[in-house]
């Protein structure tokens, strides 16, 4: 079985400035790992590549063996910053991606609330955002993503709380 994540040799340029040099990491199935550093390290620019959103200037990342060819359903990316509507409320701002993706119905509704309630959010799933405390945006975040990138691989199963 191919390893989930294997990158190798990978740098990133942006002009003048190198951000990334000859990168290589190796992440087994169902492995968790950190990505850790000081402030302008290059970690959000290597995480963007992964996601592919950002190519790389050299190297290779391979997602199940297969060669990256720009974003994919295979994986999810929580941006440091708030993408979230704040008119809109917690629920249908969880439910973006697969609204997004026309995959919204019950069970769709049910993993998504499964997934608020894990991250302690249920109880505000009808509550707008302008009303919900900043801090609460990367719990919504992560739930959307994580949702997200399960419904697009078909994978509903990691939905379940």
């Amino acid at each position: 079985m191919p390893r989930k994540v294997e990158i190798s040799g990978l740098s990133k340029w942006f002009g003048e400035l190198e951000a990334l040099r000859q990168i290589d990491v190796a992440v087994e199935q169902g492995e968790f790992i950190s990505v850790v550093g000081p402030s302008g390290c290059g970690k959000t620019t290597f995480l963007r590549m992964v996601a592919g959103l950002e190519p790389a200037t050299s190297g290779t990342i391979l997602i199940d063996g297969q060669p990256l060819r720009g974003p994919g359903n295979n994986r999810g990316f929580v941006f440091q910053n708030d993408s979230l509507l704040p008119w809109r409320t917690v629920l249908a701002n969880a439910l973006i991606g697969p609204e997004v993706a026309g995959k919204v119905g019950d069970r769709e509704r049910q993993r998504t609330l499964d997934l608020l309630k894990l991250v302690g959010l249920a109880v505000l799933r009808t509550t707008t955002l302008l009303l919900v405390e900043h801090g609460l945006g990367r719990q919504m975040r992560s739930s959307r993503s994580s949702y997200s990138s399960a419904v697009a691989r078909g994978d509903r199963s990691r939905c379940a709380a």
